[in-house]
């Protein structure tokens, strides 16, 4: 069998309206004299053989027209969500080489990985500024200064850390 196209829907509809609004709602008589290919090519005098009345076919056209809409939803959203994918594939892994993607399979994995990572830095960050102190001035320095390293504050590790120019 082949897929309805809207066409095709615009058709078996049209005939089924034809029908349904005739005198007890049935298919003309000229539906009867219909071979069985024009049957296949031609939906709505296939169904009149099947034995539908057209009130039913006026129902299951209807019907297929919610089902293509939300076929159309479903489709939107695996393609948006296949995109999303291949984003958070190509932000772990860097750019795929030429005609190529990278796979999704692993992307959990990936992803905990790099949040370890970070966590990580964070952590080793957090104990770097914490080594690297402010000092107010003693003695006979004048400027507050880094109890680790002794450099005037922020010292060069301080700065590198905040993300200043050296």
């Amino acid at each position: 069998m082949t897929d309805l196209t809207p066409e095709m829907l615009d058709g078996i509809e049209a005939r089924a309206k034809e029908a349904n609004d005739m005198e007890g709602g049935a298919w003309p008589d000229t539906a009867e004299k219909v071979d069985a290919t024009f049957c296949v090519s031609y939906p709505p005098d296939a169904a009149h053989i099947a034995g539908l009345d057209p009130g039913t076919v006026l129902a299951l056209v209807a019907a297929a027209r919610e089902l293509e809409s939300v076929t159309d939803e479903y489709d939107h959203a695996i393609t948006k969500q296949g995109r999303l994918l291949t984003g958070v594939a190509n932000a772990l892994n860097g750019q795929p080489p030429e005609l190529t993607t990278w796979g999704h399979h692993d992307l959990p994995e990936l992803a905990e990985e790099a949040v370890n990572e970070r966590d990580t830095l964070r952590a080793t960050v957090a104990r770097v500024e914490a080594m690297h102190v402010e000092v107010p001035p003693r003695g006979s320095r004048r400027f507050t200064y880094c109890i680790e390293c002794g450099e005037d504050f922020p010292c060069c590790t301080v700065k590198a850390l905040r993300g200043e120019d050296q």
